[in-house]
């Protein structure tokens, strides 16, 4: 008895001595936690959008003051013959030489072209006097051509494309006696006439409701 007692107590002081002594085995220490980590989305990166090329705008009808037949005709006059521009100012814009048959009236191109200045004006020559009546004829010699409307009426286009480009006209009985056609815009008229034939023969821009008979007289 006294050889196990001698030998517990023996173990039991080895092991205070190994305590005493640091030689007790460490508690392991606790692993880590591993967090997952979530990838962030790369934005991808902005594309550039080419600039629209633009479309390049078909150029207009040049008017050209001396070829009538590129000149338009509505309610502002004649191509350069404008309503309210004097007989002066008509004759410097157009490159061609005019004739008067009496003062405040000048003609061009063989008289297919006549700018009518106001009656009762003070110049005696009358270059000062305000167009009144701006029109287009037909005559034997209209080379290079005729104007014609936005609509594409001239003359000779027949009186049914004439009603057909203009469905507000208003036929009245010209001082000729025959039928004539007329559309205002308010304050001036476009006046048409066929002298009693199916086809335009005159076209005039003017500020009152009727053309007069004779200009020359």
């Amino acid at each position: 008895m006294r050889i196990r007692h001698a030998v517990v107590a023996a173990v039991i002081g080895l092991g205070v001595a190994l305590g005493a002594a640091g030689c007790v085995a460490p508690t392991p220490a606790p692993s880590p936690t591993v967090s997952a980590v979530t990838p962030v989305p790369t934005a991808p990166a902005p594309t550039s959008t080419p600039a629209p090329t633009p479309t390049p705008t078909a150029a207009g009808p040049v008017s050209a003051p001396d070829d009538p037949s590129t000149w338009i005709i509505d309610f502002s006059g004649v191509g350069p013959v404008k309503i309210g521009d004097t007989i002066d100012e008509v004759t410097a814009s157009i490159p061609v030489q005019g004739e008067s048959c009496r003062p405040g009236v000048i003609q061009f191109f063989g008289s297919s072209i006549v700018a009518l200045g106001a009656v009762g004006s003070d110049d005696p020559t009358g270059g000062s006097a305000p167009v009144v009546l701006a029109m287009v004829g037909r005559t034997t010699d209209a080379t290079p051509g005729y104007p014609s409307t936005a609509t594409g009426i001239t003359i000779g286009s027949t009186i049914a494309e004439l009603q057909a480009a203009y469905p507000d006209l208003e036929t009245y009985q010209s001082y000729s006696g025959t039928p004539a056609y007329r559309v205002t815009d308010g304050t001036t008229w476009l006046h048409f006439a066929g002298y009693g034939t199916d086809t335009v023969a005159s076209i005039a821009v003017a500020t009152v409701d009727q053309t007069p008979t004779e200009y020359c007289g």
